[in-house]
């Protein structure tokens, strides 16, 4: 279950389910459950009994995005007015979102295709407008050098804008993310330990 507190209304909190969609709280009591009925949420493909809900951010404008697990369109948007949209995932690969990250800059980073895909998503600050959205799938085909992993688990930014991923080969850190949507082909650094741990956090 992930959790998220309105960041319009601290008494307003947002939760995941497995089962029944995303759940809205207010002030300690259930206002609102969302599904299929209220929403454009989808039934899990294999079960229809289920609605899963996975992951949720707030990004920069207080727009909740999150993931719809076992859906055709697995990413969605609620709006700080109440406003949906759906989206399907415009590259190959399982439609199973684990994993949404909204950065400092509004840029929503995606975990795809079973943990194994890594998805940057700039929607422009218009989130009811998909004319202008922008997809980059990141290369995640790191050289031996670079220290390979095969899945991803989560997303984390620093106070200094590097954004770090935890892998199952251990963390992993893009230094400059800015430059990504640019270039898909940067990989992120390893992270070393060794005689002058310093080096391994160098910009």
């Amino acid at each position: 279950i992930d959790i998220k507190i309105a960041p319009y209304d601290t008494s307003i909190v947002f939760a995941t389910s497995l089962v029944k969609g995303l759940v809205k709280i207010k002030n300690g009591t259930i206002c609102n459950i969302f599904d299929n009925t209220n929403s454009p949420l989808q039934k899990f493909e294999l079960d229809t009994q289920r609605l899963a809900t996975m992951s949720l951010d707030f990004d920069i404008n207080q727009h909740l995005w999150l993931s719809n697990y076992s859906s055709s369109k697995p990413l969605l948007v609620l709006t700080k007015d109440e406003k949906w949209k759906s989206y399907s995932i415009p590259f190959n690969g399982i439609p199973y979102i684990y994993n949404v990250f909204c950065d400092s800059r509004g840029i929503l980073w995606i975990i795809y295709n079973r943990e194994q895909s890594l998805i940057l998503f700039d929607n422009k600050n218009t989130p009811l407008d998909a004319s202008d959205d922008q997809w980059i799938e990141l290369n995640t085909n790191l050289s031996a050098e670079n220290g390979p992993f095969d899945y991803i688990y989560d997303i984390a930014e620093d106070h200094n804008g590097k954004i770090w991923i935890g892998t199952n080969a251990g963390l992993k850190v893009y230094h400059s993310p800015a430059q990504l949507m640019s270039n898909a082909n940067i990989v992120p650094s390893p992270i070393a330990v060794g005689r002058n741990p310093s080096r391994s956090f160098s910009a």
